[in-house]
Order: C-alpha cells, then sequence, then structure tokens
C-alpha cells in the first residue's frame, strides 16, 4: 500500500488560521458581554413616537406636582399666616368708623360783630382701602378724574401712589371746589370706588386791617403735625390754627369731633349709619 505524503507546511497554515479564527470569536463574545453589562438593550421594535409619549407623560407629571406644590403653598400663605389681616381687612369692607368734624368757635370784637366765621367748602379725596388694586384700573380712574376737574395727572398720581394702598384715610385730592366743581364732581364719578367730596367749614376772615394779623389764619395739616397731633384726634384732611388767635385758641376753638359707625359696599359708598356719636362744637372767643 503506498503511503500518503504529508505537506507540513500546508498543515501548519490550516492551524494557524483555525487559532486565528477562534480568537477572534473570543472578542466578539467578550465585547457582546461588556455591552450587556453596561449598556441597557437596545429594542428594536420600540417606535420613536412611543419614546416621545413616555417622556412627555414624565415631564407632565414632574409640572403637575410643582403646581400642586405651589398652590398648597399658597393657600396655607393666604390662610394660616395671612389669615388673620384678611379677615380685618374684610370686616373693613363691610364696616367703619369715620370721625365727625366739630364746628369750629367763631370768633366776636369787642361789640359782638363777627370777625371769623365758618362756611361750607368741598373737598375731592380718595379712601386708598376702596380704589382698585390692578394698575391699569387705577390709571384709568386718576385719568377721569383729572379729566373731570382740569387737574394734573403726575401730582394726583403722587398723592394716591405714595399712600399705603390698604389704607382707611384719607387722601386729599383737591381742596376748596367750587360749587359748580363739586356738583360736577358729585354727578361724574359719584360712581367711582374710592372717590368721594368732603364737606366741611371754611373759615371766612371779614376784611379788617386791623385785626387780620392778630386773628392769624387755619390751613390743612402738613404730615410732621400730623405726626405729633394724630393722637389728639386729628385726621390728615384737618385744618388748624396756624396763626396768630387761630393757633394760640387751637383747643378751645377746635371743639371735640364725634364719630359715626357706618356699612359700606364694597366701592366703600355708605349704605347706613349704624349708630353715630355727636361732635361738641368749639367755643365762640369775644376780643
Amino acid at each position: 500500500m503506498p503511503k500518503r505524503k504529508i505537506n507540513l507546511e500546508n498543515l501548519v497554515e490550516k492551524v494557524t488560521l483555525y487559532e486565528d479564527k477562534e480568537s477572534t470569536e473570543k472578542e466578539k463574545r467578550s465585547s457582546l458581554e461588556i455591552e450587556e453589562t453596561f449598556f441597557e438593550p437596545i429594542d428594536k421594535d420600540r417606535k420613536p413616537s412611543q419614546e416621545y409619549s413616555k417622556s412627555l407623560i414624565r415631564s407632565f407629571r414632574v409640572v403637575l406636582i410643582l403646581f400642586i406644590s405651589i398652590l398648597t403653598f399658597r393657600m396655607f400663605y393666604l390662610q394660616v399666616i395671612k389669615g388673620e389681616y384678611y379677615k380685618e381687612m374684610a370686616s373693613l369692607n363691610k364696616t367703619r368708623r369715620e370721625a365727625v368734624p366739630s364746628a369750629r368757635g367763631i370768633i366776636y370784637d369787642s361789640k359782638n360783630r363777627i370777625l371769623v366765621r365758618n362756611i361750607p367748602s368741598f373737598d375731592l379725596v380718595a379712601i386708598p382701602l376702596n380704589l382698585p388694586k390692578k394698575e391699569e384700573d387705577l390709571d384709568n380712574i386718576i385719568l377721569k378724574v383729572c379729566d373731570v376737574l382740569k387737574l394734573n395727572k403726575k401730582e394726583v398720581t403722587q398723592k394716591i401712589k405714595n399712600t399705603h394702598p390698604f389704607s382707611l384715610e384719607e387722601i386729599l385730592i383737591k381742596e376748596h371746589l367750587s360749587k359748580e366743581d363739586s356738583l360736577l364732581a358729585e354727578v361724574e364719578l359719584s360712581e367711582i370706588p374710592g372717590i368721594k367730596i368732603r364737606t366741611y367749614a371754611q373759615r371766612e376772615y371779614q376784611e379788617s386791617p386791623y385785626f387780620s394779623h392778630i386773628l392769624g389764619y387755619t390751613g390743612k395739616l402738613s404730615k410732621e403735625e400730623l405726626e405729633t397731633k394724630k393722637e389728639e384726634g386729628y385726621i390728615l384732611t384737618d385744618t388748624i390754627g396756624k396763626t396768630g388767635l387761630e393757633k394760640s385758641y387751637e383747643q378751645i376753638l377746635r371743639g371735640v369731633y364725634g364719630s359715626k359707625e357706618v356699612e359700606v359696599d364694597s366701592t366703600g359708598k355708605v349704605k347706613q349709619v349704624l349708630s353715630t356719636e355727636d361732635s361738641i362744637p368749639g367755643q365762640s372767643l369775644v376780643l
């Protein structure tokens, strides 16, 4: 039987190729194991729209949780932290106490002739608490008031916006309105919340060059005067003796203010008077 000759070179080459193939397969398997360990398997069947929907739902949940948290905190702030404050504000919107000015005393000369007396006068005032809190609505009211009475818009705006918006203290917008202007304001501005005409007694001095420097005069309180006189019952729209006898005998001439409790609507308009404490007129002087 003839012997088969083996080619060693071919055999070595085949063995080498087999080993290379095995090494390549091992490297592929190792790489696949690393990817499966550190990376999430990709689902080839998952559609992009499904991914977008899930992302949208997650975002909506986050926004909803934030919204509920903010709403809860706001309710807690209004009801617990600021509850008493708003309760007091609500009661002020129903009833309030207003000052009733007393008639200032008359001044006579030695022959019982009148030297100083009181005459009716009208002021335009604003009550901040009853004015709109929305800036646009407030600006419209200021514009309306200025158009009706021909006032300076910048000055009126400064007076109103420099005062606390929840103050009950009257702001003097325009003093000594003529009868025509006061009637016009009553007609044109009567439905505007926070704006009203205030009637008070203005001093009228008889022409007497001999007594003018002795009698003196009255005027509106300054802010500095109000700070020292507020505890005595003075209000910002009050008048006070500035010089002469008007100043020296202020407490006697002024009298004692009364008060009244009134029920008001949401715009600050008086619906009814609940109770009244009469004022005491000032005493007269005889020179």
